[in-house]
Parts: C-alpha cells; sequence; structure tokens
C-alpha cells in the first residue's frame, strides 16, 4: 500500500455546535468509520471494518479525537500531533489491505464524544475497538452514546480472534514500538 492512499486531516474544536462544522468534500455516505481509542483495539477494529466494508464501501475513515484539557491550549496539546498522525498513517500502512482508500482524522477537541457527533454525519456506519468487561469502560460508554446518537456501531474487543490467525495478543510489539510512555 502506497502512501497515497492515505489521506491525513487535522481539526480544532472547541465545542460540540454543530454550526460551527466544517463537512469535508471527500466524506460520502458510503464509508466505513472507526473510532480511535488505543493501538491494540483499533487495529483490530481496522480489521473488522475492512470485513464490514467488502460489501459497503471502498472507503474507510478513521477518527482520532484528542481530548485537550482547558488549561492548554488547543494549539498545544498534550500529544504531538505529527507523532500521531505518523502513528496512525503507519498503523493503517501497516495492517489495512490494499483494496480500500482510508482517510485519517485528527480532532483537537475539549470534549471528545461531542467532537466526534460534530464530526460524523448521520447514521453513519462505525467500528469501536475495547475490552469487554462487566463493568463499563470509557470504550463500552463512547459506543454506546454513538448509538445513542443513532449511529449503527459494531464494538469489537480486541481479544478476538479472526479467521486468518489475526489476534491483538500477537500484535503486542507494534504497541511497544509506538508506546508513548
Amino acid at each position: 500500500m502506497s502512501d497515497d492512499s492515505i489521506h491525513v486531516s487535522v481539526s480544532k474544536r472547541t465545542t460540540g455546535s454543530s454550526s460551527e462544522v466544517e463537512l469535508n468534500e471527500d466524506l460520502r455516505p458510503s464509508s466505513i468509520g472507526i473510532i480511535y481509542t488505543s493501538i491494540e483495539a483499533t487495529i483490530c477494529a481496522l480489521k473488522a471494518a475492512e470485513i464490514l466494508a467488502r460489501d459497503i464501501a471502498p472507503m474507510i475513515q478513521l477518527h482520532a479525537a484528542v481530548s485537550v484539557p482547558q488549561r492548554i491550549s488547543l494549539s498545544q496539546p498534550p500529544i504531538s500531533v505529527p507523532f500521531l498522525r505518523g502513528q496512525l498513517s503507519d498503523m493503517v500502512l501497516t495492517f489495512g489491505s490494499t483494496g480500500y482508500q482510508y482517510v485519517v482524522h485528527i480532532y483537537l477537541c475539549r470534549n471528545r464524544l461531542d467532537a466526534l457527533l460534530s464530526v460524523l454525519r448521520p447514521n453513519s456506519v462505525l467500528v469501536v475497538g475495547g475490552y469487554l468487561h462487566l463493568w463499563p469502560t470509557p470504550e463500552s460508554r463512547l459506543a454506546r452514546a454513538l448509538k445513542a446518537a443513532g449511529h449503527s456501531v459494531a464494538f469489537i474487543d480486541p481479544r478476538t480472534t479472526w479467521a486468518d490467525g489475526l489476534s491483538a495478543r500477537w500484535l503486542k510489539f507494534y504497541r511497544r514500538k509506538y508506546s508513548t510512555r
């Protein structure tokens, strides 16, 4: 897969108001969206989105909403945007299929859910990766809120083993390579 098939855009969102939303022209209603949660979970969500996209859409969009605390300016987020852009692009290049067009969106925001709700088209098909537990996790709460907003959401547990033998447990080398700690 070449770098030409990946488009990266960075947006700064101060509120979730729909009057401030600028829709990107390359967004199509027939695309699959992935919500970035963690590297391991997003890789599994990427594989699940590719399975969903086989019959639905040739475009897969990866949405990464970075929450910036109020005390910090949106122009100086707690994580380096070029680092995150490189990390997400490299993840798509490494684990993505060549048959799809990938678009990576990075949103700098105050509230992650409000930013995602303001940029996602109504009734979007989304894949969220996260661990299933007896108690709610931040990822499962996010998926539930997106579903309540009218989106079709598939929640994928990284402990799932795919038909091709891929499992997030076997991808720990990737997490070590790009760890932010």
